[in-house]
């Protein structure tokens, strides 16, 4: 009896275990995005820590994006302002934030890191540089499935503000 008694009690937690949890998985896959008016809307915001509040979202190929970034950050634009630029399929974040300082050395220090004309045909979508408390939408239509990579292209922000958008 002292056996049954262990072993039933024993099994609490292995019954317990198998009952239905709520699946997390699907809330996390669908992330920031919220599917309102005809469209995947989505906030990401950029702080004074050189960081993006959401390094990864997901959105369907096809499908109408509104992207609002804001720089939530307090100092001023000169010196931490941001941006948030998608990149097209198979394009380096790293070799593109090269790319924008090359170009920045023909600037002068107030358009440094503001995206060149030259390389606006490698994105898919972009803001301008941003200031603190300042705000921007941006709507594009998702491309064809895939990873395409996003980020700050402020000198030396794209080290640490950069994600993925994923398009399924």
């Amino acid at each position: 009896m002292k056996h049954t008694f262990l072993i039933a009690l024993l099994s609490i937690p292995l019954v317990l275990a198998g009952c239905d949890k709520p699946d997390y998985s699907k809330a996390a896959a669908s992330g920031p995005v919220v599917r309102a008016n005809g469209a995947a809307n989505l906030t990401i915001t950029g702080n004074d820590q050189m960081k993006f509040d959401v390094t990864a979202f997901t959105v369907k190929s096809g499908e109408k994006v509104r992207l609002t970034f804001e720089n939530v950050g307090t100092m001023p634009v000169t010196t931490m302002g941001h941006d948030l630029v998608i990149l097209q399929a198979g394009k380096d974040y790293k070799q593109f934030a090269s790319d924008v300082a090359a170009k920045d050395k023909d600037k002068g220090p107030e358009a440094q890191g503001s995206l060149p004309e030259s390389l606006v045909s490698e994105t898919i979508a972009h803001t301008n540089i941003l200031g603190p408390g300042e705000k921007q939408t941006i709507e594009f239509t998702a491309p064809a499935p895939g990873k395409y990579s996003y980020l700050c292209t402020f000198p030396g922000h794209f080290v640490f503000m950069n994600g993925v958008m994923t398009v399924e």
